[in-house]
């Protein structure tokens, strides 16, 4: 409105900015619109309409102007008391305007009040809620903070007991592979000195020794290698000494032979004895006295398991030729299972000493392997009678002693015999009327 050319605009601006910046240019420029009013109606107004205004201009009634209007409907002062009209029923309306503005200010503002008092209220539950809320918060917090620090104290527990239990294993660690470094230190010096002890043997025992010792060890394939070597040149010895005791047992033999041929008749071996038999499986032993009369005997002997006769001769050449009769105790009933076994040896040292072997029958379709020691031992010559065998009441009693029992048919190898006078005239003697 500042280029306007009605106070109207100015009045508009004023009612609704009284106190605006403007204010005051816009009562001047009112003042000076009604001033150029009245210029203009003196020049083109009466007297009597000039008068009426100058008598009315400052009324604050609104019926003055109205008057006027009535009178001077075209007067120079019509558009200003228009004006001013208006000015009052605006300010009726805006009284009126006013009064409905401020009931339903007050209105507004016990509404307001009260939603303030319950926006407050809500606020205050709210504020109440947040700090509850705020104060569960940080509860939570404080425990899961506090659950936070036991857990960390507890990993931090937990990793120093890991890595205080991984350092003493290590440190174990390193204790035994230190152990184990001296001992294998102390090892290899070992069998270094072994080594150096047996490097140049030929006997295979100290290769076996090493190898016992040091199974896996540094000269290991070496040391199979050397004692493979010295067994083979221990085999090839034994062998060639074999060769050579037989030879000359063979040339003693023949020696004996001629030699008993020539020699003059050897003094009788009547006298006591003790017979030692030997079960050589299970150790059992029994030891019998035994007089030999004409070079013959024949005795009954006992073991745990087995039993018999072993009787027999001496013959010129000193050699001692029986045979050995054995039973298994259990087969006690049937006799059909005596075995017979041969023993003949020369006589030394004092005495007569061989081993006999054979199988002995358990029933009529097994048998079992039996191996037994003997020994004749002789411990004094006859103190009377004849060099043949002492008098005639001790020779009834020996030719008793020598009757062997009955015993069934058994088998023996008839060409063995046929071979052997002296075995053949025993069994013929102490076994006589027997199938063989």
């Amino acid at each position: 409105v500042k280029d306007s050319q009605f106070a109207a605009d100015y009045q508009a601006y004023l009612d609704a900015y009284p106190a605006g910046v403007y204010a005051p240019l816009a009562k001047a420029r009112i003042a000076r619109l009604e001033a150029g009013a009245e210029s203009r109606a003196a020049v083109q107004g009466s007297a009597a309409e000039l008068a009426f205004w100058q008598a009315i201009k400052d009324s604050a009634e609104a019926a003055d102007y109205q008057a006027y209007l009535s009178q001077f409907p075209e007067g120079a002062f019509a558009a200003l008391a228009t004006l001013r009209l208006a000015t009052f029923g605006q300010a009726a309306a805006e009284a009126e305007r006013k009064s409905a503005e401020e009931a339903a200010r007050r209105e507004a503002t016990r509404l307001a009040a009260e939603a303030e008092a319950k926006r407050v209220a809500a606020e205050e539950a709210a504020r109440h809620a947040a700090e509850e809320a705020k104060r569960q918060e940080a509860e939570r917090k404080a425990a899961e903070a506090a659950a936070r620090k036991r857990a960390e104290r507890k990993a931090a527990e937990a990793e120093a007991k890991r890595l205080a239990v991984e350092e003493a294993k290590r440190q174990e660690a390193a204790r035994k592979a230190a152990e184990a470094q001296v001992a294998a230190a102390q090892r290899q010096a070992r069998e270094r000195a072994l080594w150096d002890t047996i490097k140049d043997s030929n006997r295979a025992i100290d290769y076996r020794v090493y190898l016992q010792q040091f199974p896996g060890g540094t000269y290991a394939v070496l040391a199979r290698a050397r004692m493979a070597e010295a067994e083979r040149l221990a085999a090839e010895q034994a062998k060639r000494n074999e060769e050579e005791r037989k030879a000359a047992e063979k040339a003693k033999a023949e020696q004996a032979f001629q030699t008993a041929m020539l020699a003059p008749s050897r003094s009788s071996f009547n006298g006591k004895w003790i017979l030692e038999i030997v079960d050589l499986e299970s150790d059992a032993m029994e030891r019998k006295n035994v007089q030999i009369a004409n070079n013959e005997f024949n005795v009954a002997y006992s073991l745990d398991d087995v039993a018999g006769n072993f009787a027999g001769s001496i013959d010129q050449s000193d050699r001692l030729r029986a045979v050995m009769s054995a039973l298994l105790k259990k087969n006690t009933r049937f006799k059909t299972l005596i075995s017979r076994l041969k023993v003949n040896t020369a006589f030394a040292n004092g005495k007569f000493e061989a081993e006999a072997g054979g199988w002995l029958a358990v029933n009529t379709a097994v048998s079992v392997p039996k191996k037994f020691r003997i020994r004749l031992i002789r411990v004094s010559l006859p103190q009377t009678g004849s060099e043949s065998g002492g008098s005639e009441a001790q020779q009834g009693t020996q030719t008793a002693l020598l009757t062997a029992p009955p015993a069934p048919s058994i088998v023996v190898d008839k060409a063995e015999v046929e071979k052997d006078d002296h075995l053949k005239s025993v069994i013929k003697k102490y076994f006589n009327g027997q199938k063989f």
